[in-house]
């Protein structure tokens, strides 16, 4: 559906125009710690892995069976702290254990 964007009006399809769809993430960004301070650095790349190479796994959140990496986000088995280790979880089940907190 096309309506202006949000931030400069332009008709886009979608929310925002690209300009103003960058712009927006780097104001979201600005001042968050980096991805390897919030427990996604070198370590959780390689978790991830090694959790791709063993699809098709069973989401530890639902039991919904993740078959392709698209499907899987390498979940801290204790949110926020790496040294715990990382699960299979869908994205969904992800965010609703970051939203218990």
């Amino acid at each position: 559906m096309r309506r202006p964007c949000l931030d400069c009006g332009k008709i886009v399809n979608g929310t925002r125009c690209a300009a103003c769809a960058a712009a927006h993430f780097r104001r979201l960004e600005q001042g968050r710690p980096s991805s390897t301070a919030r427990g996604y650095g070198v370590d959780h790349r390689r978790a991830r892995a090694e959790l791709v190479k063993q699809l098709p796994v069973p989401c530890h959140g639902c039991g919904q069976i993740l078959a392709t990496a698209k499907d899987m986000v390498a979940a801290h088995r204790v949110d926020g702290q790496p040294e715990f280790g990382w699960l299979a979880s869908c994205r969904s089940c992800n965010e609703r254990m970051k939203q218990r907190r």
